[in-house]
């Protein structure tokens, strides 16, 4: 949690730089939303930890990191 990574840092110098997940069909995994994403770092920042939400690129032509493994491992490339 957000609570357990702030109390990790606390005292070292440091910013966290967080990339959310990309979705891949079959992969189990889900983007957590843009309230979701900003409330964690909120917490950070609350215990004195920089953060930042990495913006992604690519998911909306299935091309981000993560999608384009997926598809070369399914044979649909």
């Amino acid at each position: 949690t957000a609570r357990q990574l702030a109390k990790l840092l606390k005292g070292l110098l440091c910013h966290v730089n967080l990339i959310p997940v990309n979705n891949v069909t079959g992969a189990g995994y889900k983007q957590s939303s843009l309230q979701r994403q900003q409330t964690f770092v909120n917490i950070l920042s609350g215990y004195g930890a920089n953060a930042t939400v990495r913006r992604t690129l690519g998911a909306d032509i299935d091309a981000s990191c993560g999608q384009l493994k997926r598809n070369f491992m399914k044979g649909d490339v």
